[in-house]
């Protein structure tokens, strides 16, 4: 319980809105019959993709000393927390610990509009290694290789019923808080170097011909924030999202955003989303099923969405760029259709180089 108390504190602290949803209510969704001739299509999967090798970077500090990483216990050993599907402030629903007994984990797990939490799933080792917490839903997995596995089951969540307009979808979402344990101040920053490395494993599209491209897909996004952290502020607490694409089934290479979250679900920010097209940032695509890599310093880009977020008649006008932190970062899937998907991950880290 002392562990639930202070991570509830350190989350309320830092006052971000972390895109709570509504439970997914399915009988206010289109019953649709699902061809029985086909069960499933599965993802393309390209013999060759775009060789975008030219978008890796090398991380060249030039002062090593003034190098902070911003995730701590990248390998999982403090366990996580995992919050209650339902709508509302972070509800705590259990600890997971992978195997490791008492911990104090630094990661939180959101399961948002699930219709089952992973909360009563025993863990289970699995013959590659995987540390894993199962069920109909999902898997949250980690390997002792570094890896860690997302995937969601979509097929269970909507059944037959297709997801219209304003309705929530389901979430299974990573989260580290980094400030207040680590100060990434933006501006003092000579960069912020984003390293992931990804492989999607499989995603299956069990919608057919009832799947509008302007509303069902499955996709995972990594949401950045960058907030005000001047409680002298007038703009204290407020912020904006960058993102960065990793899938969309519908795409080789997802779109950036450069948007106010202010509709397409029950539940809205109304804060900036900002962020750059997949090739802009990604050695490949991942529909060739093979690992691919992000290696970016990320901050010319950070500063791109700061100018938008804060310029005149924004929300933030007026903004004072000292007062802004990379406060929390977010990894995972948004399934707002009928699919089955999974993607691993490795050496997933954020390194700032800071200004004497």
């Amino acid at each position: 319980m002392k562990n639930y108390k202070n991570i509830r504190n350190m989350y309320a602290g830092l006052g971000v809105i972390l895109f709570s949803l509504t439970v997914m209510s399915c009988t206010k969704g289109i019953p649709v019959q699902i061809s029985n001739t086909k069960h499933y299509t599965e993802d393309v999967t390209h013999d060759k993709g775009v060789d975008l090798s030219s978008n890796l970077e090398t991380f060249n500090p030039e002062n090593p000393e003034n190098v902070v990483e911003g995730f701590r216990d990248p390998g999982f050993e403090n366990g996580a927390l995992l919050y209650k599907p339902a709508e509302g402030a972070l509800v705590q629903d259990a600890i997971l610990d992978f195997g490791y007994g008492e911990v104090s984990p630094v990661w939180t797990v959101a399961q948002w509009a699930s219709k089952l939490s992973l909360s009563n799933s025993a863990l289970e080792i699995s013959p590659n290694g995987d540390r894993a917490y199962i069920n109909a839903a999902k898997t949250l997995a980690l390997n002792p290789d570094g890896s860690f596995k997302l995937e969601l089951r979509g097929k269970y969540e909507y059944g037959s019923t297709v997801r219209k307009q304003g309705e929530s979808w389901p979430h299974l979402y990573l989260t580290q808080a980094i400030y207040p344990a680590v100060e990434i101040p933006i501006a003092k920053c000579n960069s912020i170097f984003f390293s992931l490395d990804a492989i999607r494993e499989y995603c299956h599209n069990y919608m057919g011909d009832a799947m509008d491209p302007s509303l069902h897909t499955a996709h995972i996004v990594i949401n950045l924030i960058i907030q005000n952290r001047n409680r002298e502020s007038p703009l204290y607490g407020k912020y904006f999202t960058f993102q960065l694409p990793v899938y969309d089934y519908r795409y080789d290479f997802p779109k950036g955003l450069n948007r106010y979250d202010t509709g397409g679900k029950e539940v809205v920010t109304g804060m900036l989303m900002y962020g750059p097209d997949a090739d802009e940032i990604w050695d490949g695509t991942l529909k060739d099923g093979k690992w691919h890599s992000i290696r970016k310093n990320l901050l010319p880009m950070i500063l791109e969405g700061y100018a938008v977020a804060t310029q005149e008649g924004a929300l933030m006008e007026g903004a004072d760029m000292d007062d802004f932190y990379l406060a929390q970062s977010t990894i995972g899937w948004e399934v707002p259709g009928i699919f089955d998907a999974s993607v691993r991950f490795k050496n997933y880290s954020i390194k700032a180089e800071l200004r004497d």
